[in-house]
């Protein structure tokens, strides 16, 4: 047995220095020149076959990689510095991150507010006159918005027809008093306007009837195109939107006859926002005097009297009347206001205002509250 174990040392064979590639560590000389005891490895086996002589077992080839796989255990490798610095719980990353780490920015100091300003009592009545204006204006631009804008019926009669139809000559007549005039004199317009209209006056009153008719005609044509596109334009909108339209223009001529001039005439002011006329709007109901007004005027006995002193004999006939008689025009009021909420409700989709108010008391006081 001992002469097999000297036997197998004494062939063999040196083992290289390096046995590992590239990416293991080199073994060192005393870890190749190790004996079979230390390796591991025994003799108890018999003698390889003569062929294998000079090239190492695979008992020591498996303990050869089995060295090699284990890593270096040098102080100064990367490797072990970074398993290092794992357990100690930091890396080079780290440490270089927390150096440069960015100081705490230094918050500013607030800067101090100035002090309000102090307003006389002119200043402060100015103020409040300058909102009043800008809340007017504001109010009355939504009221125009909502007021909303109708084709215009223009008025038209014969003589409009008849000046019409001659309005080439008075552009005829301007031209032919420009070449009339020298270098630097102007054109008097008012003068040729009123040479214009004698000449057309006088000249209508030379026209025949059947030219008179002719322009009856145009002007009756011309008064029916603006009532029929009139009445398109109202059936275009709902009648809640022709009676919101309404409402608008009321308020805008209330706001511009009290703060128009005086010496504005009083009946531009009316005419300026009239009324959308609908004929889907139901008629209001007829009051009971109103009702015997009518009665009394249809009667024949204040045919010749002026209508100041109809309405005055009226009145007092009607104070004069006894509670039964008064009964019966109050009766057919009653009537004319179903009538009148019935119509309504149809075309608007709910009671009249004033309806609704009577039969829920609780939503005016509601409504007053707010």
């Amino acid at each position: 047995m001992l002469g097999r174990q000297v036997t197998f040392l004494l062939r063999r064979p040196q083992l290289p220095l390096r046995l590992a590639t590239s990416s293991t560590q080199c073994l060192s000389a005393q870890s190749l020149h190790t004996t079979p005891a230390v390796l591991g490895v025994t003799a108890s086996k018999p003698g390889r076959p003569k062929k294998a002589v000079g090239e190492p077992s695979r008992v020591i080839k498996r303990a050869v990689k089995r060295v090699a796989k284990k890593p270096a255990s040098d102080p100064d490798d990367a490797a072990s510095q970074q398993v290092a610095a794992k357990q100690a719980g930091t890396t080079p990353k780290t440490k270089a991150k927390a150096k440069a780490a960015k100081p705490k920015a230094v918050k500013k100091a607030k800067k101090a507010t100035p002090p309000k300003k102090v307003y006389t009592e002119a200043q402060l009545a100015a103020k409040k006159e300058r909102a009043a204006r800008a809340k007017a204006a504001k109010d009355v631009k939504s009221l125009k918005a909502a007021a909303l804008s109708p084709p215009k019926i223009v008025p038209s009669n014969a003589y409009l027809q008849f000046i019409k139809a001659h309005k080439g000559d008075l552009q005829s007549l301007v031209n032919a008093e420009k070449e009339k005039l020298s270098e630097g004199s102007k054109l008097n317009i008012k003068g040729t306007l009123t040479e214009h209209s004698k000449n057309l006056s006088a000249a209508w009153k030379e026209q025949s009837p059947a030219d008179i008719e002719h322009f009856n005609h145009l002007a009756h044509t011309t008064t029916e195109a603006h009532q029929a596109a009139y009445k398109s334009w109202v059936q275009s909108h709902t009648p809640n939107e022709i009676k919101l339209a309404n409402s608008a223009r009321r308020s805008l001529r209330r706001r511009e006859s009290s703060s128009s001039s005086g010496s504005e005439p009083a009946k531009n002011r009316r005419t300026r926002w009239p009324a959308i006329l609908d004929e889907r709007e139901p008629k209001a109901a007829v009051q009971p005097y109103i009702q015997f007004s009518i009665a009394r005027n249809a009667s024949g006995d204040f045919k010749h009297l002026p209508l100041i002193e109809r309405s005055k004999l009226i009145g007092e006939e009607w104070k004069a009347l006894e509670v039964g008689e008064k009964k019966k025009y109050e009766t057919l009021h009653s009537a004319d206001r179903e009538r009148y909420i019935d119509e309504y409700s149809s075309v608007h989709g709910h009671a009249p205002l004033a309806q609704l108010e009577s039969q829920h008391p609780e939503l005016t006081s509601a409504a007053s509250a707010a």
